[in-house]
């Protein structure tokens, strides 16, 4: 009698992951998210910066007040306890290969590359779904 065996992709939570590569995973995210949309806009005006006050007072006005609406969709986004919890939902690609018996197959999730147009709340919203944006090589311990 033959078993069924599946060839699996493994994954890491950010707990398996040691400490100065979980800081340099938060240094990615930051990074990430600093070249939003207005901070790109501010990296333009700044590269594009008039020698006059008077011409870029109405540029600063507007994205002021588009700083205001996005800050505040971020906040409504997610709070500190969503920021918790999408911490859990971060995993790390390994291109470690396992083959295990279809017998310790518990259960299935949906894990995907982190898509930066959707909103980090879809992945809180639907259980078993998590997220991966970074390599780890667990051989080498080091992030891709």
């Amino acid at each position: 009698m033959e078993m069924l065996k599946q060839k699996l992709c493994a994954f890491f939570r950010r707990r398996d992951l040691p400490n100065t590569l979980i800081m340099l995973a938060d240094k990615h995210q930051m990074a990430s998210s600093e070249d939003s949309p207005v901070t790109m806009k501010l990296k333009k005006m700044w590269l594009k910066a008039p020698y006059s006050e008077d011409a870029d007072s109405a540029n600063l006005g507007a994205l002021d007040v588009e700083m205001d609406s996005r800050d505040q969709r971020d906040k409504d986004q997610l709070n500190i306890k969503q920021r918790h919890q999408l911490k859990h939902r971060e995993l790390f690609l390994s291109r470690q290969v396992e083959t295990l018996p279809a017998t310790h197959i518990r259960g299935k999730c949906s894990v995907t590359l982190l898509n930066e147009t959707e909103s980090l709340l879809s992945y809180l919203n639907k259980d078993d779904t998590f997220f991966y944006c970074l390599v780890f090589d667990p051989s080498q311990k080091t992030l891709l």
